[in-house]
């Protein structure tokens, strides 16, 4: 385990984890001759997926582009405009994010690291006076319970993770914007009450509002899809 720097940021360094080692596995035996595997070694992104197709390392992540940033932009625009709201763009970024990412008690043992000989202090070690405290050099261990930068599908886990959180989101949101657009066009009966006074100028012949015909296109839509 060690540090590396940041792209962007140089001078604040990341911990990682080599998961990688050994390097040289041909001398990283057991007593009974076994040779110990690295991590990314037996995970293998170089390997075809299911045995077909392409690489594992070639199956790139979908992350949002350019294009796909402007198109959604362009949609809620539109619904900005029919709601008479400002949009507002935001972003943030999670600092360390895979280290937030807990790893599941079965996978402790993969993570678990020597680290090289420390002097410690023994409180109940045995000195030139019985039951003074001595130091002594012993073995230390780190086990790791969080994703580390360092597996090589730690930014694969991260992406799905992030996948999620936002499918949560979407799911908990539609929820609550599907009460409300039903209290501003009634699904059953069609009644259209409207989005407030300013919406309520938008009404046409047909007796919907602005914002009914906005929720009644996208109930279509939705349907349709």
């Amino acid at each position: 385990q060690g540090s590396t720097s940041r792209k962007h940021e140089p001078d604040r360094f990341r911990r990682t984890t080599d998961d990688g080692c050994p390097r040289k596995p041909e001398d990283a035996l057991d007593g009974a001759g076994g040779q110990a595997v690295a991590i990314n070694v037996a995970i293998d992104l170089k390997q075809g997926v299911q045995g077909a197709g392409p690489r594992k390392w070639l199956a790139q992540e979908v992350k949002p582009r350019l294009q796909d940033k402007m198109w959604d932009d362009l949609i809620l625009a539109d619904a900005g405009r029919t709601w008479g709201l400002p949009l507002s763009v935001f972003s943030d970024d999670i600092k360390d994010y895979f280290n937030t990412i807990p790893l599941h008690p079965a996978e402790y043992w993969k993570e678990c690291l020597v680290w090289s000989a420390a002097e410690r202090l023994d409180p109940w070690g045995g000195g030139a006076i019985e039951g003074a405290a001595v130091r002594e050099r012993a073995a230390s261990f780190v086990s790791e319970h969080r994703l580390s930068f360092g597996i090589t599908i730690s930014s694969n886990v991260g992406q799905r993770a992030a996948e999620l959180y936002l499918a949560i989101f979407r799911r908990r949101f539609d929820l609550e914007e599907r009460d409300y657009f039903e209290a501003v066009l009634d699904s059953s009966t069609g009644h259209c009450a409207g989005a407030g006074l300013k919406d309520g100028l938008t009404r046409r012949s047909d007796r919907l509002t602005g914002a009914c015909r906005w929720i009644a296109r996208r109930r279509t839509l939705s349907r349709a899809t």
